[in-house]
């Protein structure tokens, strides 16, 4: 009798390259009020071994923070490929601002996968 191995799906989360585990801050910077910030690509991968099925990202509170580029859900990764997710830190009022984000997959370690986004809003110098 042959047992077959089926490969598991991985959520990774990076930024520049940087690794964003579950549950992370990620500090998007010091912005000037009414100024959109640069933006920034955040990208989901598969580093697993089976297809990762991403169904729901979810933005709370995201009033300062601009959701650019965003993948029509629900989609299926292959293993070793990625989407991204563009986002941008945009003050109206000074002030240090959060925003948390949410994703919800079939990868069995981190069904959830959640961090939580930060900046920084200085007055501007008139």
């Amino acid at each position: 009798m042959s047992s077959t191995v089926s490969g598991v799906p991985a959520l990774e989360v990076t930024n520049g390259g940087d690794a964003l585990p579950s549950g992370t801050l990620w500090d998007l910077g010091t912005a000037v009020e009414r100024v959109p910030g640069p933006a920034q690509d955040f990208l989901l991968r598969n580093t697993g071994t089976a297809r990762l099925r991403i169904q729901r990202v979810v933005f709370t509170t995201p009033g300062d923070f601009i959701i650019g580029a965003m993948p029509t859900l629900p989609l299926e990764l292959a293993p070793r490929s990625a989407v991204s997710i563009t986002l941008s830190f945009s003050p109206r009022t000074p002030g240090l601002r959060h925003m948390g984000v949410h994703i919800t997959s079939d990868d069995p370690e981190h069904p959830q996968y959640v961090f939580t986004l930060m900046g920084q809003c200085e007055r501007r110098v008139r």
